[in-house]
């Protein structure tokens, strides 16, 4: 990806549509073939590890075939992508500020636009915590980043000046996601991530802060399982925390990240 195209937003397009699209339409097939066959069992295809299968698949297809257009080897990907790693206190600061951030501006939206859709997450229901947190929390922000920041960034960037670079991979991402609610949530979360990597050049704080931030939300998805007693009271008290709070926390929250941001490389990094 060297000169300017709309071809090059059609390929990074196609990329994302690899990686997210892949599993779901294989195994439309393969479904189908099971419900007109014996060949295939569909409690099979329904199966967890059928599902990280397919994703991994997925992910090696985008990945090689972002770096073939890149026109890498693994080894030089790699060595582009490390960058310089931050402060332990730089990387906690970007962590709890994202947090903060996306926790009040999820329960704005969900005020501005009740109960969307799952968006392309329910490819297969998560049957546990454990699931959840292997694929929403560790697998799915890991290749996430390479995905859409390390690959589909960098190669519009080499096309495009970095700002419209930005936006454009941002919206890639957030389309990818589904629903309205989801899409405005990711968005933002892409532009953050996206300008973590710009200032660094390295995925490590962009990984910390989605994988973390994950995290936190699939464990508020169970925590009525873990706490039965405690669980439905903590979420119920979330959701009476009046709007304009939630406006407050994620307004300062945003702003304290930015300056966060913005002093990233300001200050001596860890080697």
């Amino acid at each position: 990806m060297s000169k300017k195209s709309p071809f090059s937003i059609l390929i990074a397009f196609l990329i994302a549509l690899i990686y997210i699209g892949y599993p779901e339409i294989f195994l439309i097939i393969l479904k189908y073939i099971a419900s007109k066959s014996n060949i295939i069992s569909e409690n099979m295809l329904n199966s967890f590890t059928v599902y990280f299968i397919f994703k991994l698949l997925a992910f090696a297809m985008a990945f090689f075939g972002g770096i073939a257009l890149l026109r890498e080897s693994v080894h030089v990907f790699v060595s582009n992508i490390k960058g310089k790693r931050e402060k332990n206190t730089t990387i906690a600061m970007c962590v709890v500020l994202n947090i903060l951030f996306t926790f009040s501006f999820v329960f704005i939206l969900k005020n501005l636009i009740p109960l969307s859709s799952p968006g392309y997450g329910k490819l297969y229901e998560m049957e546990s915590f454990w699931e959840a947190l292997v694929m929403t929390g560790v697998i799915g922000p890991i290749s996430e980043e390479i995905i859409f920041r390390a690959i589909i960034f960098r190669g519009l960037r080499g096309r495009y000046k970095q700002g419209t670079a930005l936006i454009i991979s941002a919206l890639i991402f957030a389309i990818f996601h589904g629903s309205p609610a989801q899409i405005m949530n990711s968005f933002l979360g892409g532009i953050l991530y996206g300008l973590v990597y710009m200032k660094t050049g390295s995925l490590v704080t962009p990984i910390f802060m989605h994988c973390i931030n994950n995290i936190v939300f699939t464990f508020l998805d169970y925590i009525s399982i873990f706490f039965p007693h405690y669980g439905p009271v903590i979420i119920n008290f979330t959701y009476e925390i009046p709007v304009w709070i939630h406006i407050v926390i994620s307004s300062l929250s945003i702003v304290l990240l930015l300056i966060v941001i913005n002093n990233i490389g300001k200050t001596e990094a860890v080697s």
